[in-house]
Order: C-alpha cells, then sequence, then structure tokens
C-alpha cells in the first residue's frame, strides 16, 4: 500500500490565518478613515488660509476691514482666485467653495470701532454642525498700537 506524504494545512490553521488576516485589515481600514480626515481638514484649512490672507493684506492696506459687507467683499475678491470669490446674500458673506466636507464656510467680520476690526471665516468640521467643538476658525484682528496698524491673527 501506498502512504500519503503529502502535508496539508488542517482546517483550524485555516480558519486562524483568515481571522489573523480579518483582524489585519480592520486595524489598516481604521487607520485609512483617520488619514482621511486629517487630509480634509488639511485641505479645509488651505481654503481658509487664502481667505485669511487676503483679509490679512486687506486690513493693512485699508487700515482695518469696512463696515460695509459688500465694499469688503469686492477688496477681498480682487484678491482672491476666481473659485474663492465671495459674494452677499441677505445679509451674509457667502462663497460658492464649500469646505473639504462639502459644507458652507461662515464668514464674520465687525468694525466697532476704527482702531479695531474682524474678519473670521469659519468651517462645522467633520460633523458639519456649527459651534460644537470640531469647528476650525481663522480670524484676522486689525489694531492699532501707538498709531501703527497691525493684524494680530
Amino acid at each position: 500500500m501506498r502512504q500519503n506524504n503529502k502535508r496539508a494545512f488542517t482546517l483550524v490553521e485555516v480558519l486562524i490565518v483568515i481571522v489573523i488576516i480579518g483582524i489585519l485589515f480592520i486595524v489598516l481600514m481604521a487607520n485609512v478613515d483617520f488619514s482621511t480626515d486629517e487630509a480634509k481638514e488639511t485641505g479645509t484649512k488651505a481654503i481658509m488660509q487664502s481667505y485669511k490672507l487676503a483679509a490679512e493684506t486687506i486690513a493693512l492696506e485699508n487700515s482695518g476691514f469696512t463696515n460695509d459687507k459688500a465694499e469688503l467683499v469686492k477688496v477681498l475678491n480682487k484678491r482672491l482666485d476666481l473659485e474663492l470669490q465671495l459674494y452677499v446674500e441677505g445679509g451674509e458673506i457667502k462663497s460658492k467653495q464649500t469646505d473639504s466636507w462639502g459644507k458652507e464656510f461662515k464668514f464674520m467680520q465687525s468694525t466697532p470701532v476704527n482702531t479695531y476690526g474682524m474678519f473670521a471665516v469659519q468651517s462645522a468640521g467633520p460633523d458639519g454642525l456649527f459651534d460644537n467643538g470640531d469647528d476650525i476658525i481663522m480670524e484676522n484682528k486689525y489694531v492699532v498700537v501707538n498709531g501703527v496698524g497691525q493684524v494680530v491673527t
């Protein structure tokens, strides 16, 4: 009689390998999802930085920010790329550009007195809801110190 000398994996060994591969796959997918959120946050911050730098330039050139939103949008748009252009709708500053999660930015500006002004842009963050802790906010404040205008970020 002939003996079968072929070695094979048992069913238990195959199942253990499948379970290990499954666990590794789950760990990998969790890290890939986290990387996607980080990339979206970085992309959103890059867009917001464009608005922030344009506002900073305008504040320094004009000794602060104007109360007139339409005028502010007009001068900001001269500094912004076409896809980042702003407009005023319903008394609010708006942009056609959205954050990396597809939500609108919120723009805020104020000039209580001629010596101070503020322009800020806010993203609702990953959850799409404003004012709840995961928001991303960038702002410029224009202040006059000893007769010299400065932008404080």
